[in-house]
Parts: structure tokens; C-alpha cells; sequence
């Protein structure tokens, strides 16, 4: 039954990018509206009660918060961001000496509680972030001012270019409210978006129309979402989904089903391979290089997923996923480490694997094969510990690199973590040699930078390493307002980390959209956010 399984996911990944093809009928509908009616959403978990800019709040939850709070962007389905033109009708950059940012609200808007939603939200939002420390509000610190004006507007002063600044002032809370971790406290807060929660717990939260958010629309009148690896393709209401975990036996389930449509592709999703840079073993390049290249990461991918896919391939950035407008699919170069009596082999891309390479870098640093087992001057046997993160994917490629390692002559144990920012955190400071974990990434590269370069943050998958050309090339990008001329500051900010070895990217996961045949205008998106934030223009299909 397993084989058989992986043909059907083998047969299914084939389509990636493409509809799986269903039947064409629509569920008879003869009166029905999505104002009157309920849809399902199931969401990868967990779900979390913290506020949106906390290190524990989750991906899912972050989304659903698009749903219940003002935002100046959301995601689309394309990866971008686009102004919300909800309560917070605009935002515009309106000079650049110095960078001034005029956000105009909507006339009427109110929270839940009655009260009007006005610039001096805005203004309590910057004055909570800017003091909290962390990736999340990063941004805000680069805000020098923020002036209350006539009509309705609100002006951010920048000190300093911050060209990421259309991630700001997303999921803001009303000011003076109470900020916790708590349920009761999530569910006491005032709303304001298209949907207001009523019931919430790590599993299920139930949202309802806001009848008083502009624009109102025809969206469904009530949204329960659940977290579930599969869709119950029974229930009678409409129903979507989104995983970024494919399962061989739902795939085949919804390849069979008449009224069910999907699509698979890439995720924001990065499972990503970090080195400590001071640990004895490891703070050696070509130490970390060989580990890097003896990985086959091709045969993961295969045996994961099966080679008949065109949705996964070996990752070729430290910065980016694979459905990312600007993901280097050709690769970046990484310079070779050379000594005046070994030849090293032509060296990989940072998408290429080479074993052969491998061995021969570690004999280029004097390393000695004995009895299957490799001794390095100064440090003696390669020995590695390698923390994993919590998924069934983190499990499975640590396992599979473990075997390459021990392949190569290395001796290797693994160390569990309840999370992929926990185990990023232990290879950062030392506390094992190399972490695995899955990554969630942002619309926007500055995220993943920050890993690198500016403060160690804890909530932002620090690798403990910093370097001042790294800042400098960091700080130079975020300058430069033109994305499209900044992007080459990021090209070589990505290739300079991958050249040093700290990190080896493996593959970007794949994404499963699903959905009933009597839901309209889904598009499928790479991330939970781009997927959740189209929601209020979803509709039913008229069957007559």
C-alpha cells in the first residue's frame, strides 16, 4: 500500500502548477449566497493566541489576524504586498529626503466596541513596537516621528531609508488594549476587518461577518477554521485548505473526489541546514563545506516526494524560496578552498551536491580517513551533533543527512527541539554543531537577512554569525528604495552567506491548495498569508 501511494503523490506532483483535474459539476446551489452561508478552512497548525507581532504566534494565526485587523498590506497571491484599502485606505511614500510615509484612514471605521479607529491607533502601535525587541519590529525602530494630521492622515518619519517599510502596520491592535498570550485576552480584544472572532481555541476558531467593515461585500457570512492535515470532503458546506505538508493518501482522496479541485506548488517554506561558527569542528570552512556538499539532497527530495515532480528542487538560496519572484533558480557560485598540493575539483553551485568534492576538501585541510573515519588536525574525529526541529520533514532529512555523514566518515547523534526557532537558537550558541528545521519566510527578503546580519535575535532564527561586509551589503539594500536595483545588493548578500558555508539550504516544501467546486475566485498562493488573505473575495457558484 505505501508504493502505491507514492505513485499516486508521484503521478499527483506531476501536476504541479497545474488544476488536478476534476469533475466540472458545481454542488446545486439554488438559493443559496455565501452571505448566508458557513465555509470551512483548514489551516496547518498550530493556532496561537498571541498578538501578531509575538515570536509564538504562528504562520496560520498571523493570517487569520489579516481577517480581524487593520493592515496598510496584505499579501496576494503572487507573493507581493498590496495596499489592504480597508480602514487604513492608503499609504503612500511621499518623499525620500527623508523617507516620509502619509497613511490616510478611512472615514467611520470602527472597532467592534464602538470606538472610532483613528491616527492615534497608528501612533500607539509605532510606540509598543519600536521598544519591543525583535525581527517582528524591526521596522518600527527605523521610525523617527509620527505626526497626527488634518483629515484623517497620519506621517511616519523614517531617520534612516527602511525599504521594507510596506511590512509595517499590519494586524495593528486598538491602543490600550490589553496585549497577552491569553485566549480570554485574544478573544476580549476589539476587531476590525472584514470578520470578527467569537470562539477560539489551538484548534479551531470561528469568525463572523463585520457587518459595519467597508468595503462589506458578498463575502461568506461565517468562516470556521480548523486545523487538520486533511479536509473532510463529506461536510456539506464549502470548504478550502492549505498545506504545506503533502499526505500521498489525501492526494489520492482528492484526485478521485468529484467535487473537489487542487493544485500543488512551492511554499514559503524553507528546510534549511545551519552551522555554529565556533564550535570546534565546525569553524572550519572546509569542514562546513564538505558537510554542505556530501549531502544528497536530490535523493531526499525523491524519496519524499518522488523525482517526477517540477515543484521541489535543491534550494539555491539562503534568502529566498523557491516561488519567490527573485529566487536565483540558476544558482549562486560558491568560491573554492584550495591548498598548494590538493586539487580540488571543479567546486558546486549552491544547488549542486558532489561527494567527491567533499572528501577531497576535507583532505585539502589535512584530514586523515582511518578505519572509515575522518581525523582533522588540531580537533581529531569528525564528530557531529545535529539538532532537529519538530516536523515529520525535519525528521526525515535530518535522518538522511545523519546517513551522509556517517558515509562520508563522520560520526553523528541527534538532538531534538520543539521548534525550528529553538533549534536554529542551539546552533547559533553553540549548543550543538548544526541544526535542521523548516523556515518559514517572509513576502519580503529582509527577514531572512536579519538572521545574518543587525542584532542576534532570538525569534528571528539567529545563526550567531555576523560579519561587517554582510551589514554593510544588508544596509545598502535597505537604502536603496528602487527594488529592482536593490535586488542586486540582495543577489550578493544571498551568495556571500552561502559562500561561507554557515548554511545549506535543501529544498523549498511543496504546497497543496485545496478546495470544493462551489467556491470561487481561489487563486493558490505559496504561503498561508497569501492563501487566507483573498478569502473575503471567495464566493459561491451560481448553479443556475
Amino acid at each position: 500500500m505505501r508504493a502505491v501511494s507514492a505513485r499516486l503523490l508521484g503521478v499527483a506532483l506531476a501536476l504541479a502548477g497545474l488544476t488536478i483535474p476534476m469533475t466540472a459539476s458545481a454542488k446545486p446551489l439554488p438559493t443559496q449566497t455565501a452571505r448566508d452561508s458557513t465555509i470551512q478552512v483548514v489551516l496547518p497548525g498550530p493556532l496561537t493566541s498571541c498578538p501578531s507581532f509575538d515570536a509564538r504566534s504562528s504562520a496560520s494565526s498571523l493570517a487569520l489576524f489579516d481577517l480581524i485587523r487593520p493592515s496598510a498590506f496584505l499579501t496576494n497571491p503572487n507573493d507581493f504586498l498590496v495596499g489592504a484599502q480597508g480602514p487604513i485606505s492608503s499609504a503612500e511614500l511621499i518623499s525620500l529626503t527623508p523617507q516620509t510615509v502619509q497613511y490616510t484612514l478611512a472615514r467611520g471605521a470602527k472597532w467592534t466596541d464602538g470606538q472610532p479607529f483613528v491616527g492615534a491607533d497608528l501612533v500607539a502601535w509605532w510606540q509598543l513596537l519600536r521598544g519591543y525587541s525583535g525581527v517582528a519590529s524591526n521596522g518600527y525602530r527605523a521610525i523617527r516621528s509620527m505626526e497626527l494630521e488634518a483629515g484623517n492622515k497620519v506621517t511616519a518619519v523614517f531617520s534612516r531609508p527602511y525599504s521594507d517599510w510596506t511590512t509595517l502596520f499590519r494586524d495593528v491592535e486598538q491602543r490600550g488594549a490589553s496585549l497577552s498570550c491569553s485566549w480570554a485576552s485574544l478573544l476580549s480584544r476589539p476587531s476590525l476587518g472584514p470578520y470578527r472572532l467569537v470562539s477560539a481555541n489551538e484548534r479551531r476558531w470561528v469568525l463572523v461577518r463585520d457587518e459595519g467593515w467597508q468595503p462589506n461585500g458578498r463575502r461568506f457570512g461565517r468562516v470556521v477554521v480548523t486545523v487538520s492535515s486533511r479536509v473532510d470532503l463529506s461536510g456539506e458546506s464549502p470548504a478550502v485548505a492549505f498545506s504545506q505538508h503533502l499526505d500521498p493518501l489525501q492526494i489520492s482522496l482528492l484526485a478521485s473526489h468529484p467535487m473537489m479541485l487542487g493544485k500543488i506548488g512551492p511554499s514559503n517554506v524553507l528546510e534549511e541546514l545551519v552551522f555554529n561558527s565556533s564550535r570546534p569542528v565546525t569553524r572550519i570552512s572546509a569542514v562546513r563545506s564538505a558537510l554542505g556538499w556530501s549531502i544528497d539532497r536530490l535523493g531526499l527530495i525523491s524519496r519524499m516526494w518522488s523525482l517526477t515532480t517540477q515543484s521541489v528542487a535543491t534550494a539555491t538560496s539562503a534568502l529566498y524560496t523557491q516561488g519567490q519572484p527573485n529566487y536565483p533558480g540558476g544558482g549562486l557560485s560558491i568560491p573554492s578552498l584550495t591548498t598548494t598540493t590538493v586539487s580540488v575539483p571543479t567546486v558546486p553551485t549552491a544547488g549542486q551536491d558532489c561527494l567527491t568534492c567533499a572528501v577531497q576538501m576535507l583532505q585539502s585541510a589535512g584530514g586523515q580517513l582511518v578505519d572509515g573515519r575522518w581525523n582533522m588536525p588540531q580537533i581529531g574525529p569528525l564528530i557531529i551533533q545535529l539538532g532537529v526541529g519538530p516536523t515529520g520533514v525535519d525528521h526525515v532529512s535530518a535522518r538522511a543527512v545523519a546517513r551522509s555523514w556517517r558515509r562520508l566518515g563522520a560520526s553523528v547523534s541527534l538532538v531534538y527541539y520543539a521548534s525550528g526557532n529553538a533549534a536554529a537558537v542551539a546552533a547559533a550558541s553553540g549548543e550543538v554543531d548544526a541544526a535542521i528545521f523548516e523556515r518559514q519566510m517572509k513576502a519580503t527578503v529582509p527577514y531572512a537577512a536579519l538572521s545574518w546580519v543587525g542584532p542576534n535575535y532570538r525569534d528571528g532564527y539567529p545563526s550567531g554569525y555576523r560579519t561587517a561586509q554582510w551589514n554593510a551589503m544588508f544596509n545598502s539594500a535597505m537604502s536603496n528604495l528602487n527594488p529592482a536595483t536593490a535586488q542586486a545588493d540582495w543577489a550578493q548578500l544571498d551568495g556571500s552567506i552561502l559562500a561561507s558555508g554557515f548554511v545549506r539550504p535543501l529544498f523549498t516544501l511543496p504546497s497543496l491548495t485545496e478546495w470544493s467546486n462551489d467556491v470561487a475566485t481561489v487563486i493558490t498562493g505559496d504561503s498561508v498569508e497569501a492563501f487566507l488573505d483573498q478569502l473575503p473575495s471567495w464566493s459561491i457558484v451560481s448553479s443556475q
